[in-house]
């Protein structure tokens, strides 16, 4: 008699267990969804006010990160001697240490566009820079389109490139690709 009163309580019970089960999986799904376009740290939105509207992203789902895939044309120290030897140092950005963090995409047909910089203190929390000093490094930056994909089966996919330049006194101290 106890067993069946025990199995005539669970049965009751039951459909609240499993109910209780199931909206917590749906809030757990909601919760944890994988974003699946532009919500990645690949994708750049159009900004009409800076982006130059000529410039097309042929797959926005597909963007890559182009660290081994995506080089410059001539090699990473040339890169960075290009860097360097363009920078045009001012007093005014003396007082800046910490990291300016650009970014950008090349599209399908190795043309680059929508570059976007950010300041970073030394612990690599948001700071604000000399707007000149990040300015100059972004215009120094766009002027270097010279990218290329390592291998014919990248020739048709887009890219994100971050170039992360370290200032120390507003100097270059290191360029981190």
């Amino acid at each position: 008699m106890c067993a069946k009163l025990i199995f005539q309580k669970f049965y009751l019970f039951l459909p609240f267990l499993f109910t209780g089960c199931f909206e917590n999986a749906i809030n757990q799904n909601t919760k944890n969804e994988i974003p699946v376009r532009h919500h990645d740290l690949s994708y750049i939105p159009f900004d009409a006010k800076t982006d130059n509207p000529d410039f097309i992203v042929c797959d926005s789902t597909t963007i890559s990160s182009g660290r081994n895939r995506l080089q410059y044309a001539n090699g990473n120290s040339k890169l960075i001697d290009d860097i360097k030897s363009k920078f045009t140092y001012k007093q005014a950005y003396e007082s800046f240490n910490g990291y300016i963090v650009i970014r950008f995409l090349v599209n399908c047909k190795s043309n680059s566009g929508r570059y976007r910089a950010q300041a970073l203190n030394l612990d690599f929390s948001p700071s604000n820079a000399p707007s000149d000093l990040v300015e100059h490094l972004l215009k120094l930056i766009k002027s270097l389109d010279n990218w290329t994909k390592r291998s014919t089966n990248d020739l048709t996919k887009e890219y994100s490139k971050f170039i992360n330049l370290k200032i120390n006194n507003g100097k270059i101290q290191h360029v981190l690709l």
